[in-house]
């Protein structure tokens, strides 16, 4: 805590390290059994593995933040950060010996940062706005890091505006946000065996939260987001052609989520929560070209817990409505 120029003034500096070191053998070789799934007997995939790789990942980061206080309301926030990015995966067939086609080693620096501003409208309510950069893995799966060979880091921004507050003696809060953001260089997995570049894509929406608590016992939370994402710059190959898929909607991404639950605790001597959660998905597409639509759907989920001792015990029902939805597909 250190002033400038009369102004209030905080400041953070400082490095992490980190060290990845994993080791995966692949035992698919398009051979394999079946299992009695009442009577399992432990085996191999095929004749045992394929192929041994190793990735090795080593990142060295430096950031910075500061908060300057421009006036007793209104403060100044911004934060750098850059990191050095280590890569080096190998492929090592049956005998051991290492595949130098399929193997190969790189490194990675992006540099980051933020800045924003918070103002304190009241005590109970409080506007901000914010714009970032960011930069992570195009393929972000360590298991497919061989995709870090021909690509450069993904590379994004968002900026942010919104206010949250408080009211009823901090009984109830509440946060309201506006967001858009863009991603560029994006490998998408479309399928188990094939992923695609994407040039770039955004997205932007609503996201509304509340907590309330009308009693010591008895807390309700919920959430609602409104989304909007395209494709801004893709092509497919489509039956041996080029197809644009400009302005349709990513794969898999709702335009509309929402969530509530809540949590009440019995006045009993040993402590039993009653809880139940209601989760709300809107419809989401299965292709770049938008033509497969998997339905919205709700969820209910309710649980009881009960404490014994320092041990918590719960039962707990899913999907109590008893309706079949689509997850995810591919």
């Amino acid at each position: 805590n250190e002033p400038l120029a009369s102004l209030k003034n905080r400041f953070v500096m400082g490095v992490d390290v980190s060290h990845l070191d994993i080791t995966r053998l692949n035992f698919f070789n398009g051979a394999g059994g079946s299992v009695d799934p009442f009577a399992p007997v432990a085996g191999l995939f095929g004749s045992g593995p394929t192929t041994t790789h190793t990735s090795k990942i080593t990142t060295a980061g430096v950031f910075a933040e500061n908060q300057m206080s421009l006036t007793e309301q209104l403060k100044l926030v911004a934060g750098l950060r850059h990191v050095h990015i280590d890569l080096e995966r190998q492929r090592f067939n049956t005998a051991s010996v290492l595949d130098t086609a399929n193997s190969f080693s790189r490194n990675f620096n992006p540099t980051t940062w933020r800045a924003g501003l918070v103002y304190d409208v009241l005590l109970q309510i409080t506007l901000y706005g914010q714009y970032a950069t960011a930069a992570d893995p195009a393929g972000s799966n360590i298991f497919t890091a061989t995709r870090q060979e021909s690509f450069t880091l993904a590379t994004g921004a968002q900026w942010e505006v919104g206010a949250k507050g408080d009211f009823w003696n901090k009984r109830v809060e509440w946060t309201v946000a506006y967001f858009d953001i863009f991603r560029k260089n994006i490998q998408t997995q479309i399928s188990l065996t094939e992923s695609v570049n994407v040039g770039r894509q955004s997205s932007k929406g609503v996201e509304l939260a509340l907590m309330m608590r009308p009693t010591d016992a008895w807390r309700v939370q919920g959430n609602l987001t409104f989304l909007s994402a395209q494709f801004d710059d893709f092509t497919e190959l489509s039956g041996g052609s080029l197809v644009s898929r400009n302005g349709n909607r990513p794969f898999l991404v709702p335009q509309a989520m929402a969530n509530l639950w809540s949590i009440y605790r019995l006045p009993t001597s040993v402590p039993i929560d009653l809880g139940a959660a209601l989760r709300y998905v809107g419809d989401r597409y299965n292709d770049a070209a938008n033509s497969v639509r998997m339905n919205p759907y709700i969820t209910a989920d309710a649980w009881v817990s009960v404490s014994y001792k320092a041990l918590w015990f719960t039962l707990r029902g899913r999907n109590l409505f008893d309706k079949t939805y689509a997850v995810s597909g591919d």
